[in-house]
């Protein structure tokens, strides 16, 4: 058998080879700081403001769904689920904090947000997106005569005459859609048709 040169690698070695390399490629690498990093790359306190609401809004939805998910773990199983959790789901929330935080540090650098309306604008956003999660079962099941089919609801349309229930609640995408007169939105154009109130009313109507 031909041995083998001293300066030759194998796949394993070759691979866990490149990963030093890399970290000490990242480590040779200037860390800037939030201000330094602004100087490089600027960019306007609106544009942090509308990322800083994006981003509240996915945090929003991500800890609803968490805490949905979690209401429906078997009491036998929470211990393994707890775990479970803890490595996938909660880790994206911190993600998700992680870059809140730093667009709060760069807003102020730059000095944040300056007048109210800026802040009522961020704040009715969280309420939308808030909103807009809100179970559209739980809000239409008092309302209509739903009947399951797998993971939807079928019901008669409220929008339309009919004898053949058409009107479709998607429980996964929370939207509703009818396949006769062709109506369609989200929790918060259910809301706002069924109870007759403008979009600002059924946001509040959904929190």
């Amino acid at each position: 058998m031909q041995e083998r040169k001293s300066h030759e690698l194998d796949d394993d070695e070759l691979f866990f080879a490149s990963l030093e390399w890399k970290h000490e490629w990242r480590r040779s690498l200037p860390r800037l700081s939030d201000r330094e990093l602004l100087e490089i790359f600027p960019v306007s306190k609106e544009t942090l403001q509308e990322k800083l609401a994006e981003w509240r809004r996915q945090r929003d939805i991500v800890a609803l769904s968490i805490k949905s998910d979690w209401q429906k773990v078997p009491r036998e199983y929470e211990w393994f689920f707890k775990i479970l959790f803890e490595k996938c789901r909660l880790s994206e929330l911190r993600e998700i904090d992680r870059q809140i935080a730093r667009i709060k540090r760069l807003l102020a650098i730059l000095g944040g947000p300056t007048d109210k309306q800026g802040r009522r604008w961020q704040s009715m956003a969280d309420l939308i997106a808030e909103a807009r999660v809100y179970p559209i079962y739980e809000f239409a099941r008092d309302k209509l005569d739903l009947k399951p089919s797998g993971k939807n609801f079928f019901a008669l349309c409220p929008f339309h005459n009919e004898k053949t229930p058409s009107f479709c609640l998607y429980t996964e995408s929370n939207r509703f859609h009818c396949f006769g007169c062709h109506e369609k939105g989200d929790v918060i154009n259910l809301a706002m048709r069924l109870c007759g109130v403008g979009f600002t009313e059924a946001v509040r109507m959904l929190r």
